[in-house]
């Protein structure tokens, strides 16, 4: 048996007759409880017995119910209503051999009653006695040609027991009364196709597509079954003139966008990439594996990214990962405040994303966004108060928007989950060391400093946050230019050449500041503080125009200092503030 009539059995097709069941059963408990009133005026033990017996059964109470049944078979032993009530309690108590074994004796019993040939028709499917349940089922399609559950089970059961030209009857007779549904169709196609008759499978699935041109899973059929027969290009080609006479149509281009980045033809890749991201019918995870293949192919200009990000957001815009996707964009794009709003959103609805949040924090840290850090870093601890880093963050966002004091309670309630994790233990030590450099408390500071140094000796951003608070107070310079030395050439990012250029500037050497600045500039991606230095040395080093030029620059690359816009009015030099 081919792969697609694999994959075909395991579709799920309501048999939709649980209702029906019911129905059926109701009417019978109903003629049973009427024929049971009739009888029990005369007192006949035995009646009342099986009544009592339908009344516990109705109550759910099963075991009692089939011990009164039971006593009823005692007495009277061919009462093929007692064994079709045993076979129901048996059925519900998910014995489905012995509930099998009492529909069996029931209809031999009575073997015109239809319910009974329904019930143990049913159960042989249940449990793969597909050759006996193909005899029940056709006595059920002859009693009641029409009843669409009964056809299509007897369909079915055909396919299971390799009776597959007879199946493709069945279902022929089924799609006469429902008309064309994709799961039949795509079942009769299987099946011509194992029996070989292709032209019929090939006509089956055409008419499929006629039908629902729109159906992923059809088209998906189709070209899988022309694959199968090495007629690629007429499956693709078919997909094609679909998308060309539907030019909105989603399903049809993320098909060919799928067989695009397959092929490698990424010019056509791209021009059916807008079509799938603005498409209301196709998942988002669908969109991200092909935006996934975006990044893979070069030249792909920023405008590009962006526009499509916009798309995505737009359409999923309570989705936290396409809101995300926009945010990671713009900020790539250097559109950092933008980037900020997005990730706020994407908050909105999923405030219990841990993940989420770490990247929203370590976003806001790394961008200086001291005001949003502190905000949501005190958010995320009422949402998860016993994970360090939400204070290690909140305490960071205290700190640069002058609450000292309340950066310190932040972290020593952050102490307390720390357990025996020496690098945790080492970033809170460093953050220790900085408040106390802002308090100005020089001597708890560097002790701060050195035991986090003490616990994690090789981390960078120890080294640059101790190196830059010992140049900011004037302190021990030289241990300072040691500490920035010792940072390995890899971890040297923009917060290490501003450091560094900060640190050189404080040592009179400001055109060797210059210099490092402009080195950073070229090496890192977020450049926007790095200009903001930049304007401060050349207005230490009276070159104004210079200096403006770099403040502009800054300003433009969306740096966080609130005093951007006062430096370059007065052309003056003012100390960095984030808040």
């Amino acid at each position: 048996m081919n792969r697609y009539f694999h994959i075909v059995l395991i579709f799920c097709f309501s048999f939709g007759i649980n209702a029906q069941i019911k129905d059926k059963e109701e009417s019978m408990k109903e003629e049973s409880l009427d024929d049971i009133e009739a009888l029990s005026s005369k007192n006949f033990p035995y009646i009342e017995r099986f009544h009592q017996a339908v009344r516990e059964k109705l109550a759910g109470n099963l075991d009692e119910a089939k011990k009164l049944y039971e006593e009823c078979l005692e007495e009277k032993s061919d009462d093929d209503a007692v064994y079709f009530g045993l076979g129901e309690i048996a059925k519900e108590q998910k014995l489905n051999t012995t509930a099998l074994d009492y529909f069996k004796k029931a209809q031999e019993l009575d073997k015109d009653n239809i319910f009974y040939t329904q019930e143990l028709a049913y159960i042989q499917y249940e449990k793969a006695d597909f050759e006996d349940a193909v005899e029940n089922f056709s006595k059920l399609v002859e009693h009641e040609p029409r009843n669409v559950d009964w056809v299509y089970g007897y369909g079915k059961v055909l396919v299971y027991s390799k009776n597959y030209e007879k199946a493709i009857t069945v279902f022929n007779q089924l799609q006469d009364q429902v008309g064309v549904v994709p799961e039949i169709m795509i079942m009769k196609a299987d099946l011509y196709q194992e029996l070989d008759q292709l032209d019929k499978t090939e006509e089956t699935l055409l008419l499929l597509k006629k039908e629902f041109p729109n159906n992923t899973e059809v088209l998906e059929t189709i070209i899988a079954f022309y694959e199968d027969q090495g007629e690629d290009e007429k499956a693709f080609q078919l997909i094609k003139e679909l998308a060309l006479n539907d030019h909105e149509n989603g399903v049809a281009h993320l098909i060919l966008a799928n067989e695009y980045a397959r092929k490698g033809e990424n010019e056509e890749f791209l021009k059916s990439l807008p079509v799938v991201v603005g498409s209301e019918e196709i998942g988002l995870e669908d969109k991200m594996k092909l935006l996934e293949h975006l990044y893979s192919i070069p030249n792909v200009t920023d405008s590009v990214v962006l526009k499509l990000s916009k798309t995505l957001a737009e359409v999923h815009q309570n989705d936290a990962k396409s809101l995300t996707f926009r945010a990671e964009v713009l900020s790539q794009s250097g559109q950092t405040k933008e980037a900020l709003y997005f990730y706020r959103e994407a908050l909105k609805n999923n405030t219990d994303e841990y993940r989420l949040w770490t990247s929203i924090l370590a976003f806001e840290s790394a961008y200086k966004d001291y005001q949003a850090l502190y905000e949501d870093a005190k958010e995320a601890i009422s949402y998860f108060p016993s994970l360090p880093f939400v204070y290690y963050a909140a305490a960071e966002g205290a700190l640069y928007t002058g609450r000292e004091d309340e950066a310190m309670d932040f972290l020593s309630q952050g102490e307390l989950y720390i357990l025996d994790d020496d690098k945790q233990k080492a970033r809170f030590s460093m953050r220790k060391g900085e408040i106390y450099f802002a308090q100005k408390k020089f001597k708890e500071g560097v002790e701060a400093y050195n035991k986090a140094m003490s616990l994690n000796e090789n981390s960078a951003t120890i080294k640059i946050n101790y190196a830059f608070s010992l140049a900011k107070s004037e302190k021990n310079l030289t241990k300072a230019e040691a500490l920035l030395e010792s940072v390995e050439k890899e971890k040297r990012g923009s917060d290490f050449y501003y450091t560094k250029a900060y640190l050189q500037y404080k040592k009179g050497n400001t055109n060797e500041g210059i210099k490092t600045v402009q080195e950073g500039i070229s090496e890192v991606r977020y450049k926007a503080e790095l200009y903001d230095l930049l304007g401060d040395l050349f207005i230490h080093n009276n070159q104004l125009e210079k200096a403006i030029e770099a403040w502009e620059k800054a300003k433009k690359l969306e740096s966080r200092n609130t005093l951007l816009d006062k430096k370059i009015k007065e052309k003056t030099f003012y100390a960095p503030q984030y808040y």
